[in-house]
């Protein structure tokens, strides 16, 4: 069964920003973000929901996780050619359709899986870069905006683990990840949830001011 086009439940959006809240502090990360991303989807009602980051100038695979409603691998069904150019351009893409969208309609994964909604965010670090996709099949209308702003939140939490991801340990960079904006960060986000009180859309204005910090997260500017 395809996920519901409603607003997410509150007590999914609630799981999602508790799991999120304490991912910095998660012995092994990996494996929070693995739940983390099944509640991102089912938050969402999308019907597949990826992480992939690489390292490297020849982008080896670095950590990627994933979760398809239909039990699909994630991989496999998810648009490489929206995640290829949101990697390229630096920017966020939305669209409500992917499949009457003139820049994604002819791209191979979007006609094979009929792709409609899609949200997809990069990542930016200095040795550790990818994406987070978020896409909903068969379904039409675009995401909300308390559902793209879970995709912020969610970008927002893996720039602070993301070099603890891999199997190995990229050389330690400096500027973006500095003890003091990792504290800061954190503290923001906390005091941003216990305002809020599990509101999405409090979180995120609460947040604006942390996302040059530790990564590059272009605004959702990108739209149809």
């Amino acid at each position: 069964m395809l996920p519901s086009h409603r607003e997410p439940d509150a007590s999914i959006e609630n799981d999602l920003l508790k799991k999120l809240l304490s991912l910095p502090r998660a012995a092994v990360p990996g494996a929070e973000l693995a739940d983390a991303i099944r509640l991102l989807a089912l938050a969402m009602g999308a019907t597949t929901a990826y992480l992939e980051l690489v390292t490297g100038e020849d982008e080896t695979l670095w950590f990627s996780t994933g979760y398809d409603v239909m039990g699909n691998e994630p991989p496999d069904v998810v648009s490489r050619g929206v995640i290829a150019r949101t990697i390229t351009d630096a920017k966020v893409i939305t669209t409500s359709s992917a499949r009457a969208d003139p820049r994604f309609r002819d791209l191979p994964s979007v006609r094979r899986e009929r792709i409609e909604a899609i949200a997809c965010a990069p990542l930016q670090l200095r040795e550790v870069s990818g994406a987070l996709c978020v896409q909903r099949s068969l379904r039409s209308g675009a995401f909300s905006a308390s559902q793209l702003r879970l995709v912020d939140l969610f970008v927002l939490q893996v720039g602070q683990v993301a070099l603890r991801l891999g199997d190995g340990e990229p050389t330690p960079v400096v500027a973006p990840m500095r003890d003091e904006v990792r504290r800061f960060q954190q503290a923001l986000v906390r005091e941003a949830l216990v305002r809020a009180n599990g509101n999405v859309a409090r979180v995120a204005r609460e947040l604006k001011v942390a996302r040059s910090f530790v990564y590059t997260l272009a605004p959702w500017a990108v739209r149809t």
